[in-house]
């Protein structure tokens, strides 16, 4: 076992919520998930998905005048660890005990997460490191490779080796497009999104799906509306509640369920009443 850090609870209390969470939005089966069946890697080609989303919001796109849109690919890259560490317990599942790189030490998906923070950390932090969206990138194109790069005769076999540079090329991503991230910004905006994500099940998201606009809202009002009234995300209203929560102690998960339910019910009333 590699020696504990303070780091330690911050991924435990992430993996704990992550799994409450998988219960709420697709029921407990998950926790049968191996990599020997097709579910186990689902989470994969969702963070294949989720990755590419993050490189939407980046001005990669040479034909067109664009910007970086930060607080976005930021979020993106907070989903990609949401199904990073679904991952993470589909492997520590199916491949224990652990050993780490041909050696006999064992290992645990917990080491898998800290080296991979302790490796990225070492990389960029406390060197000046210039912020940019195009190492970022590299970094998130890296994870996905190494995803889908290793074991091509056998998609059921994965190392901890693989596991940890998964979450190693995540935290990169982090790092150098936001060289000063800290650990606990990590847990912060993980456990907002997953307020988030557990308020968009329990409106009818998982099973109405989603509404975009007015017109499909009233075709069935029974859909989640992920843009509000305003014409906002409703990642862009949590990112306000939690500034805003941020600038007068911390961030409560009770609170900020509150605080998105008024604002919810005040765009399901404006969609009712016709009012936009």
């Amino acid at each position: 076992m590699f020696l504990q850090t303070d780091n330690d609870q911050v991924f435990q209390t992430m993996l704990d919520v992550q799994a409450d969470l998988n219960d709420v939005m697709g029921g407990v089966q998950w926790r049968n998930a191996l990599l020997t069946n097709d579910h186990g890697f689902k989470y994969r080609r969702a963070i294949k998905v989720e990755a590419a989303e993050a490189i939407a919001k980046t001005p990669y796109k040479w034909w067109a005048n664009t910007e970086f849109e930060a607080a976005p690919y930021r979020m993106e890259l907070i989903d990609t660890a949401h199904f990073l560490l679904s991952f993470t317990h589909v492997v520590q599942r199916s491949a224990n005990p652990f050993y780490w790189a041909t050696t006999d030490t064992l290992y645990t998906h917990l080491d898998a997460m800290r080296e991979g923070w302790r490796n990225a950390e070492s990389r960029y932090k406390n060197q000046d490191t210039v912020p940019s969206w195009e190492t970022s990138v590299k970094h998130l194109e890296s994870l996905v490779n190494n995803l889908y790069g290793r074991h091509i005769a056998d998609q059921c076999t994965y190392t901890t080796f693989d596991l940890c540079g998964a979450w190693e090329n995540l935290f990169m991503a982090f790092f150098s497009a936001f060289p000063n991230f800290t650990i606990q910004e990590l847990l912060t905006e993980y456990l907002t999104k997953s307020v988030l994500n557990r308020f968009r099940t329990e409106n009818g998201a998982k099973e109405h799906g989603l509404s975009y606009n007015k017109t499909q809202y009233l075709e069935n009002p029974a859909r989640y509306v992920k843009i509000w009234a305003d014409g906002r995300e409703d990642t862009e209203h949590l990112s306000d509640i939690v500034d805003e929560m941020l600038l007068i102690g911390k961030v409560d998960n009770t609170q900020l369920l509150v605080e998105l339910a008024v604002r919810y019910t005040k765009t399901l009333g404006a969609y009712g009443r016709g009012e936009v």
